[in-house]
């Protein structure tokens, strides 16, 4: 009879906690959601087989307001299957007129010298926002691209769950 009551408690502690996460998590996106620091958002879903090194993401982001400067982010979302510890992204932004601004080859830590993962998130995924660019200003109006490749040395590349671009008014 103890040992029953004893699983209760635990069973209703455990289901607690979980209450509490599920809305920790809900609370986040509200506030993430009613920013209104945001000018663009947009992520993609990563193939369970892995990011082909010929596979391209592609993000097209409107700019209304060239007097405004902007931060740009690479959101990424790794798990336990990532085998280094670093990620090589080549990220390039072609104009409306379809000339390419730039093309940047950056290196993200996505784990410290120990191997502990830096980023957020529950159970084995870990969500990273990566200041790519800190205050970047558009000369013109209209639709600007992003193109995001990785640059590992992998035919499928395992463990990235996410990529994404996220611009913020500055």
């Amino acid at each position: 009879m103890e040992k029953t009551i004893v699983d209760a408690i635990k069973t209703i502690k455990h289901n607690s906690n979980i209450c509490n996460i599920l809305l920790l998590i809900t609370v986040g996106i509200l506030l993430i959601s009613c920013n209104n620091s945001t000018a663009y958002t947009n992520v993609n879903s990563i193939n369970v087989d892995g990011w082909h090194k010929d596979s391209t993401y592609t993000y097209i982001v409107d700019i209304n307001d060239i007097n405004k400067s902007y931060e740009v982010d690479v959101i990424l979302r790794n798990n336990n299957q990532y085998p280094n510890q670093n990620l090589w992204l080549q990220v390039e932004c072609i104009s409306p007129n379809n000339d390419t601004i730039n093309t940047d080859t950056i290196n993200i830590i996505l784990a410290d010298e120990f191997g502990r993962w830096r980023g957020n998130g529950i159970g084995d995924n870990y969500n990273n926002i990566i200041l790519y660019q800190d205050s970047t200003t558009f000369q013109q109006t209209g639709q600007y691209i992003y193109n995001i490749t990785h640059l590992m040395r992998y035919d499928y590349l395992l463990g990235i769950e996410l990529v994404g671009l996220q611009l913020l008014y500055k």
